[in-house]
């Protein structure tokens, strides 16, 4: 039997490297989370390429592409509730005011690498599965949890899962198969990115 091609819409190349850059500079102890001027996430994706090996930022073009790019990494390609992305005042006292700088919203995109694996590997049942059958697999694999550092427990699972559902990763059929949603696949690249840093 023929399989169907998948037409589910990712994430653009060019957002993708920005969310990479933005999840990258959170979990950097250098620098500390306290997000990135556009000016500084031109200067981290100098030099990318696009699919055809062409530059992802031509030069001279850094801010106009900048700005549309990130515009569309905050709330594009699926119905989601929070942004993506936030924008807020850098700290600190420097003249001439504050820069605007963009930070991955925690309460609104998966930054756990336990919790991105989770939803990397529940998109692979394409005919869904039992939510107790799938912590039972997470269980056997013994994956880390990201807040603690130590093997997730049953109810840490089950946190994570429910926190994925709420954000709107998971769908459920009869409150027990639990399926890939529109926005797990939607951001897939970005989910597998994360979840290779899982320990």
């Amino acid at each position: 039997m023929a399989v169907a091609e998948d037409k589910t819409e990712k994430l653009a190349l060019f957002d993708l490297e920005i969310l990479k850059v933005l999840w990258t500079e959170r979990c950097s102890s250098e620098g500390g989370g306290g997000g990135l001027t556009r000016k500084q996430i031109a200067q981290k994706l100098a030099g990318k390429l696009r699919e055809d090996g062409r530059l992802l930022i031509p030069p001279g073009e850094n801010d106009a592409a900048l700005r549309v790019h990130l515009q569309s990494v905050i709330r594009h390609g699926t119905d989601i509730a929070k942004p993506r992305v936030v924008t807020r005042k850098a700290a600190g006292n420097k003249p001439g005011g504050k820069p605007t700088v963009y930070i991955i919203d925690v309460d609104g995109l998966i930054t756990w690498p336990s919790t991105a694996y989770m939803l990397v590997s529940l998109e692979s049942f394409r005919i869904g599965i039992e939510r107790n059958k799938f912590i039972e697999r997470m269980l056997q694999q013994r994956i880390l949890n990201s807040s603690t550092n130590e093997i997730a427990t049953q109810d840490e699972i089950d946190r994570q899962l429910a926190t994925s559902e709420r954000w709107g990763y998971i769908k459920f059929h009869n409150h027990t198969v639990m399926f890939a949603s529109e926005r797990l696949r939607f951001e897939f690249d970005y989910l597998g990115f994360v979840a290779a840093h899982l320990r």
